[in-house]
């Protein structure tokens, strides 16, 4: 009988240091995932972050662009405005041109007729 106590007794110890090496590795890999988790919830908080300012960066930008391209286009339709007048200068006077060498025209032919 007492070998058999001193046997379970030897098996117990066994079981029970292996259970505390287990437990001793359990708590090792509680530790490094916890150490895990948080490096990874500050770069998400980091991440995120950065998304949003980025993001207002963008809209920033956008906001810049938009403007730009009205004042772009007021420039444009105001250059576009003066061409036009230009234009019709340029034709009104052309007109009167012809007109001048029509009565030119007209005259010489009046000089030719009397000559």
């Amino acid at each position: 009988k007492e070998r058999i106590v001193q046997t379970l007794k030897g098996k117990l110890l066994e079981v029970e240091m292996e259970a505390s090496e287990r437990l001793a590795l359990m708590h090792t890999v509680r530790s490094s995932a916890d150490s895990v988790s948080l490096r990874s919830h500050h770069q998400l908080h980091n991440l995120k972050s950065q998304a949003g300012s980025t993001q207002e960066q963008l809209l920033l930008h956008i906001q810049d662009l938009h403007l730009e391209a009205k004042e772009t286009e007021e420039r444009w339709r105001k250059k576009e405005a003066s061409w036009m007048q230009q234009m019709e200068a340029a034709v009104e006077a052309a007109a009167e041109r012809e007109q001048e060498l029509h009565k030119r025209i007209a005259h010489m032919q009046e000089r030719m007729d009397v000559a």
